[in-house]
């Protein structure tokens, strides 16, 4: 469903009655399905890349309301999940400490890289057993922007690609016109 800011709505004679988009219009399925194509891209990727990306399209549309409605509804089908091979909370406690413990961290210039870091991840990485890039990929992997996209629609990172789009294009469609319509990857000219 629709938030109260992606409604569109006409008042008319003391009566607001909602403004449903053509799903025949050609530009609405474009849209639909340039923005399932954008999710199905993004399975097992970051939420934040994702919004990013739906932010890009969303600035080179006109229809702001349009294309954040289609989004709302295909993100209404997703799944987001924290993703860390250890607890992020954990982690981040220990790089802190051990960071703490090598106060200050600072650049060695003659090394051209920050060594101190890099050993207090490496320190952090082996007490947990985890390699050196789930130690710094997991530290933040708790907030909601590093949650990954793991389920969209009836499709999951490990699902075949072109098994539920048919079903996202349904739903998207349906659900902004409030029918039971069928429809087909083909009939909208993906």
């Amino acid at each position: 469903m629709l938030t109260a800011d992606l409604a569109r709505s006409r008042t008319r004679d003391g009566e607001v009655r909602p403004l449903f988009i053509d799903i025949s219009d050609e530009r609405y399925r474009e849209t639909a399905a340039t923005l399932i194509a954008l999710f199905e891209d993004h399975l097992g990727e970051p939420k934040g890349e994702l919004d990013d990306a739906i932010d890009e399209l969303t600035v080179a549309d006109t229809d702001y309301k349009i294309v954040q409605g289609l989004a709302k509804l295909l993100r209404d089908e997703c799944e987001f999940e924290q993703q860390a091979a250890a607890n992020p909370r954990e982690i981040r406690k220990r790089l802190f400490e051990r960071a703490n413990d090598r106060y200050p961290i600072v650049r060695q210039p003659t090394l051209g890289e920050d060594t101190q870091k890099l050993e207090i991840y490496s320190t952090v990485a082996d007490e947990f057993g985890i390699s050196l890039e789930e130690c710094y990929r997991g530290m933040y992997a708790d907030l909601e922007d590093n949650k990954r996209l793991v389920r969209f629609g009836d499709q999951s990172i490990v699902e075949d690609a072109d098994e539920s789009e048919s079903t996202a294009t349904t739903k998207l469609t349906g659900n902004s016109k409030q029918t039971s319509t069928s429809t087909s990857r083909q009939s909208i000219g993906c």
